[in-house]
């Protein structure tokens, strides 16, 4: 008994200082004075990165307690309580680390020069497995150009992930996830294409909003992360619905 009310109050903690972030977040948007918006999202994606600290130790804890538990007789519900916690726990790390993606400041990166077909494939190659276990296969295909270009690895990597996942998530069933690469004159064009339901005619102008999501569970700052680092490496992504489901054009 003392264990379940230990982690129903550090789950009540961790979601009053998750909501307390969501709210400055909020609050900063509506702040119009010069210098105010950019230092409270220095401030909230600080406390998010504090944050992140004490939830890995209330994980590691939690494992040890349930080792300590199994060495005694006491009822299945227990480990189930702490594996409900630690899942719990999971998901408000991953939603901090996503918050801190966003607030990440993308313009401060250096730009080399990368292929980025070679850069596509490097991904597909890494992620393919994790997606095939879901039913997911990537299909990858491109023009015959060379699709060198100046840019920062790590921004481009992080656009693709996050729109993979994006689809993976969406999709929620078997089916596959399409990328071509081709060039149009000097513009490098990346197009992923998901099996997905699409996107509602009605909210497809908030898709890269902060906050907005529209599946189950989603944070709605993956694309939102996706949108401001294409805009601050000066390119455009453009979303619609093809005859597959969601379209996302990168253009670079």
């Amino acid at each position: 008994m003392i264990f379940k009310y230990l982690f129903i109050i550090s789950i009540l903690i961790i979601t009053l200082q998750t909501i307390y972030i969501y709210i400055i977040y909020k609050k900063s948007k509506n702040i119009k004075k010069e210098g105010i918006h950019e230092e409270i999202e220095n401030l909230s994606a600080g406390l998010a990165h504090e944050m992140r600290n004490p939830l890995n130790s209330i994980t590691f804890n939690l494992k040890m307690i349930e080792e300590d538990l199994r060495k005694t007789k006491v009822p299945k519900d227990t480990y189930d309580m702490i594996d409900s916690t630690v899942e719990e726990i999971d998901r408000l790390d991953r939603m901090l680390k996503s918050y801190m993606e966003f607030s990440g400041k993308w313009e401060n990166f250096e730009k080399e020069k990368i292929a980025i077909d070679e850069l596509l494939t490097d991904i597909i190659s890494f992620h393919r497995e994790e997606f095939s276990q879901k039913g997911i296969a990537i299909i990858f295909k491109k023009d015959d150009n060379n699709f060198n270009i100046d840019i920062n690895p790590q921004l481009i990597h992080q656009v693709i992930i996050n729109i993979l996942i994006n689809s993976r998530d969406i999709m929620n069933k078997e089916g596959a996830i399409h990328i071509f690469l081709k060039k149009n004159g000097k513009k490098i064009i990346i197009t992923i294409e998901d099996e997905g339901p699409g996107i509602k005619k009605e909210v497809i102008h908030k898709i890269f909003d902060p906050f907005f999501s529209n599946r189950e569970g989603g944070f709605g700052l993956g694309l939102a992360t996706v949108k401001k680092i294409i805009d601050n490496i000066n390119g455009k992504i453009f979303v619609d619905n093809s005859d597959r489901g969601a379209r996302f054009r990168i253009e670079l």
